[in-house]
């Protein structure tokens, strides 16, 4: 339903009166209004338990109203299994952060959370400054592994993600039964001074990652794909992955890569049974180079898309 934020906090704040309500999914009219704080102390006669909502998922127009109304479900103690949360502003790192951070907290045992910035960047011009602010890290992820239960991890903010092999083995570790996970994959950071990718993950990195979860079906993550520099060092990566038979779509999106043989080699060996490989080129014409795969990159994925003979989309 489409409804203004004040009418949101009034039904979360009141869903206790709603038994049969198993289902919310509300789309934010935006008409500057502001949620009103729940109330702190409710009717006496009112002696009510948790309530229990399989799917919460909120379109709002920004991170700050989400935060509003995780509190509200806080201090109604409403529990959700699933839920996901959608802004039409590009949100800072921080704030992002926030609201991953109070959904942890107020549901540890939910087992899908989503969040996506729907500002693509479209609208505007954007560029390094501009993606600074935005850019996640995993000290802003903390959070999430203390989700035990999760099986499906949706993140798609507005900046890019910088994450590292360390962040994602205590990821393995702590979200054991994970079968859907996908970080944004739509843009690259550039280095300040060369203008080349900032990656902090290889590409064997994330297939090592695929291989620590037995369950997993979908992966989304940018990694860099490019051969290393030395023969010695694609040795030893090639040694070090892992085989995840379960895979079956892998999201790399704008991902460096420069060696057919290299990458076809260790998806070969990596991930047997895979289906679908989805990369990004970028039509944005807002979106400055360096920030985007290049036409080379392109047709060198297109061309391990046919050896394999995946699934093109």
């Amino acid at each position: 339903m489409s409804v203004r934020e004040d009418t949101i906090g009034y039904i979360l704040s009141n869903i206790h009166d709603f038994p049969s309500i198993h289902t919310l999914e509300f789309t934010v009219i935006d008409d500057g209004q502001t949620i009103p704080p729940p109330p702190y102390d409710p009717p006496k006669s009112h002696n009510h338990g948790p309530t229990y909502l399989t799917r919460l998922w909120i379109i709002s127009r920004s991170g700050d109203s989400l935060l509003n109304m995780l509190e509200i479900c806080r201090e109604r103690s409403i529990q959700v299994d699933d839920v996901g949360g959608i802004t039409y502003t590009s949100s800072s790192s921080s704030l992002v952060s926030a609201v991953l951070a109070r959904a942890s907290k107020t549901w540890p045992d939910i087992t899908q959370l989503s969040y996506m910035d729907k500002d693509r960047g479209y609208k505007r011009q954007y560029n390094r400054s501009t993606l600074e602010p935005c850019i996640i890290t995993p000290s802003l992820l903390i959070h999430l592994l203390t989700l035990r239960n999760l099986t499906s991890l949706d993140l798609q903010p507005f900046g890019p993600f910088i994450l590292d092999p360390t962040f994602l083995d205590r990821l393995a570790a702590s979200c054991p039964l994970l079968k859907h996970c996908v970080f944004s994959t739509d843009k690259r950071f550039p280095h300040i001074k060369t203008g080349e990718p900032q990656w902090g993950l290889r590409f064997t990195d994330a297939l090592r990652f695929a291989g620590k979860l037995p369950h997993l079906r979908i992966l989304g993550i940018a990694s860099d794909a490019r051969r290393p520099p030395t023969p010695s060092a694609t040795d030893k990566q090639t040694q070090e992955i892992a085989v995840c038979p379960t895979l079956e779509e892998l999201h790399i999106g704008v991902s460096s890569i420069d060696d057919v043989s290299y990458v076809e080699d260790l998806m070969r060996r990596s991930v047997p049974n895979l289906i679908t490989l989805w990369w990004q080129y970028s039509a944005n014409l807002n979106m400055r180079t360096e920030l985007r795969m290049s036409e080379g990159e392109r047709d060198i994925w297109q061309e391990v898309e046919r050896n394999l003979g995946l699934l093109v989309y």
